[in-house]
């Protein structure tokens, strides 16, 4: 990503310095189903369509170890906190 932004690549441009080649291979993967021979959703109603959608285009994203660590850090920071039980520690 950073090379592709750097050189000013039309990936780069095209999806705005953003999760340049995640962005690019969940919009490819998205191409390739609109073909019926490829369609895994077509029995699938429009809703579930965009929510599966939206779930696997956040978890490619996610991919993106540029991110990585903010999203590490805001998982940890909201995770619920283990109860410890004092009378079960020797």
């Amino acid at each position: 990503n950073s090379y592709l932004i750097a050189t000013g690549d039309p990936l780069a441009l095209t999806y705005n310095d953003k999760s340049v080649l995640e962005s690019y291979h969940v919009a490819e993967a998205f191409k390739l189903v609109q073909h019926d021979k490829f369609n895994l959703f077509q029995a699938m109603d429009a809703k579930h369509h965009r929510e599966l959608r939206a779930l696997v285009v956040r978890a490619v994203l996610a991919t993106d170890m540029a991110d990585h660590f903010a999203q590490v850090t805001e998982l940890v920071s909201t995770a619920p906190k283990p109860v410890t039980n004092k009378m079960h520690r020797r």
